[in-house]
């Protein structure tokens, strides 16, 4: 049970977490930067869930990875699945976007 649901569930949650405050350091420190932040986030989330689903498949079942990659809709699949676990790691990137302003260094809100 924790290494099935929560172990890849913590894992997302702590990419939500540490992706934006890697990306927020090249972006400026405005409302469109905080924007910027989030569109950027969202997708490298999204392509870090596909592909850690795309692995945690591998492990499972090598035998079934061959056969979803062999077939021209894995990447859809994968990608589909990615787009799901927003559920899990969207509302904490929406927290830590929220929370930019207080990192700010040159500019105030």
């Amino acid at each position: 049970m924790f290494l099935g649901l929560a172990l890849p569930s913590l894992a997302l949650i702590a990419l939500a977490i540490l992706v934006p405050r890697i990306i927020e350091r090249w972006m400026p420190e405005t409302v469109f930067g905080m924007a910027t932040t989030a569109a950027v986030s969202s997708v490298v989330l999204w392509a870090l869930s596909a592909c850690g689903f795309a692995l945690l498949y591998q492990l499972e079942n090598p035998q079934l990875t061959a056969l979803l990659f062999s077939t021209t809709g894995s990447l859809s699949y994968f990608t589909t699945l990615g787009a799901k676990a927003v559920i899990i790691w969207g509302p904490v990137l929406a927290l830590v976007i929220s929370t930019a302003p207080r990192r700010w260094t040159t500019n105030t809100w």
